[in-house]
C-alpha cells in the first residue's frame, strides 16, 4: 500500500467519522436536547446577559437595557428590554451552539494530537466563541437600531462569515507545528 492510498484512506476515514458525528449530534439535538432546551437555555441566557452588560457598558443607547426570559410565551428566545418592554430578541438559534459543536467536532477528530492540547484548545475556543457571540449580538443590536436596512445582511452573512473565520483560525492555530515535542 502506497503513501497515496494511506493518505486517501485517512481522509476518507476522517470524513466518514465527521459525517457520523454530525448526523449523531443533529439527531440528539433535535429529539433530546432541543425539546428540553439543554444546553440552549443556559447558552442563550449567557449570551443575552453578556449582550445587556456590554451594551450598557458601551452606552450607545441613551437608556439602560435589561432582559426578559421567554417573552410573549416564546419557548426559545430571550428579549432585550427598555423599561420592561421587549424590543430585540435573541433566540436559541443565535446562541452559537452549532458553531461550537462544529469547532469541537473537528478538533476531536484530528488525529495525532495530544488529549491535553485538544482540551486546552476546546476550552479556549469555547470562551472565544462565547465572547465573539456576545460582541456579535451587541453589534447586531446597534445595527438593528441605527442601520435597520442592513440588519438581515449582517445577521445572516457578515457575522456568520466572521464566526466561521474564528473557528477556522482556531483549527489552524491547533494544527500549527509545535517547536517542542508533543506528548501523545
Amino acid at each position: 500500500m502506497g503513501v497515496s492510498n494511506t493518505v486517501n484512506n485517512s481522509i476518507k476515514s476522517f470524513f466518514i467519522k465527521l459525517f457520523l458525528l454530525a448526523f449523531s449530534w443533529k439527531i440528539i439535538q433535535m429529539f433530546v436536547l432541543t425539546p428540553i432546551r439543554i444546553p440552549d437555555m443556559y447558552l442563550t441566557n449567557m449570551i443575552t446577559i453578556g449582550t445587556v452588560h456590554l451594551t450598557n457598558f458601551l452606552h450607545f443607547l441613551n437608556f439602560p437595557i435589561g432582559w426578559m426570559m421567554n417573552p410573549n410565551n416564546s419557548a426559545t428566545a430571550n428579549s432585550l428590554t427598555k423599561e420592561g418592554i421587549s424590543f430585540f430578541y435573541i433566540d436559541d438559534t443565535c446562541n452559537g451552539l452549532d458553531i461550537m459543536m462544529i469547532y469541537i467536532g473537528i478538533l476531536a477528530l484530528i488525529p495525532h494530537k495530544s488529549i491535553q492540547k485538544k482540551l486546552l484548545f476546546i476550552l479556549i475556543g469555547l470562551i472565544v466563541l462565547i465572547i465573539a457571540n456576545i460582541i456579535r449580538c451587541t453589534a447586531l443590536l446597534w445595527i438593528y437600531l441605527y442601520h435597520h436596512t442592513s440588519f438581515d445582511f449582517n445577521h445572516h452573512y457578515v457575522f456568520t462569515f466572521i464566526m466561521y473565520g474564528i473557528i477556522i483560525s482556531g483549527w489552524l492555530l491547533f494544527l500549527k507545528k509545535d517547536t517542542e515535542h508533543e506528548i501523545k
